[in-house]
C-alpha cells in the first residue's frame, strides 16, 4: 500500500458505507484496504481496521473495538474515537478535535495544522510517539513518557504496513528516517558542528 518513500501507492477500495454494514453483519476485520467516502454523522461500528486507509472524512466515527493494528491511515479528517494501542495512526485533519479521541503506539499529525494542536489531548501510556509540526508545548495534555518529534514519520509507512502483516520488523525500522535528515538540515546545528571543527593548515 505504500512504497518505499512512505506515500500511499494503491490498494483495493471499499465504499465506507458497505465497509459499515460488513462490519455489522459478516466481519469486523478489514486488512489492506482503502475505503473511501465520507461518514460524518455519528455512528458507533465494530470495524477492526489493520493497514487501513480511510481517504474520506470520518468524523462521525466512533470505533467501539479497542483493536487494530499495522498502520490506520486517516488521509482526511480522523474518527471520534478509535483505540489501536499496537497501530501507527496517521491524521490528515481533525474536526472538533477537543471532542476527539485518538490512541495508538505512534501518532502522526504532521499534515494537521499547528494551531489545532491546543485542542489535541495526547495523555495515554499507549501513545510511544507523537509526530507533528509543534512541540509537546503544542498540546492540550501530553504524558511524560512520550516522545514527540518535529517531522513527518511517512518514511515509516512501508515498516508499519508489513507489521500489520505480521512480518518480522524491527524496532529501529519504525522509527522515522526523517528525524537524521531532519537533524542534518538543522542550521544552528551545521552552525555548531562547522565551529567545533579541527582545523588543519
Amino acid at each position: 500500500m505504500y512504497n518505499e518513500n512512505g506515500n500511499y501507492n494503491n490498494a483495493y477500495d471499499i465504499d465506507i458505507n458497505t465497509a459499515l454494514l460488513m462490519a455489522e453483519k459478516l466481519t469486523n476485520e478489514f486488512e489492506n484496504v482503502n475505503i473511501s467516502g465520507n461518514a460524518t454523522s455519528d455512528v458507533d461500528t465494530y470495524l477492526t481496521p489493520s493497514n487501513v486507509r480511510f481517504s474520506g472524512d470520518v468524523s462521525g466515527l466512533n470505533f467501539t473495538t479497542t483493536a487494530g493494528g499495522g498502520i490506520i491511515d486517516f488521509a482526511a479528517v480522523g474518527p471520534k474515537y478509535i483505540s489501536a494501542p499496537s497501530a501507527k495512526i496517521i491524521v490528515g485533519g481533525l474536526e472538533n478535535a477537543g471532542e476527539m479521541s485518538i490512541t495508538g503506539n505512534v501518532l502522526d499529525y504532521y499534515n494537521v495544522d499547528k494551531s489545532v494542536l491546543s485542542d489535541v489531548d495526547v495523555y495515554s501510556t499507549s501513545i510511544k510517539t507523537v509526530y507533528s509540526k509543534g512541540t509537546r508545548s503544542s498540546f492540550k495534555n501530553t504524558w511524560t513518557g512520550t516522545t514527540f518529534k518535529t517531522t513527518s514519520s511517512a518514511s515509516t509507512n512501508q515498516a508499519w504496513e508489513k507489521k500489520g502483516r505480521g512480518e518480522t520488523v524491527s524496532n529501529n525500522e519504525l522509527i522515522s528516517k526523517l528525524d537524521v535528515k531532519a537533524k542534518a538540515n538543522n542550521p544552528l546545528l551545521q552552525k555548531l558542528l562547522d565551529e567545533n571543527c579541527l582545523v588543519y593548515g
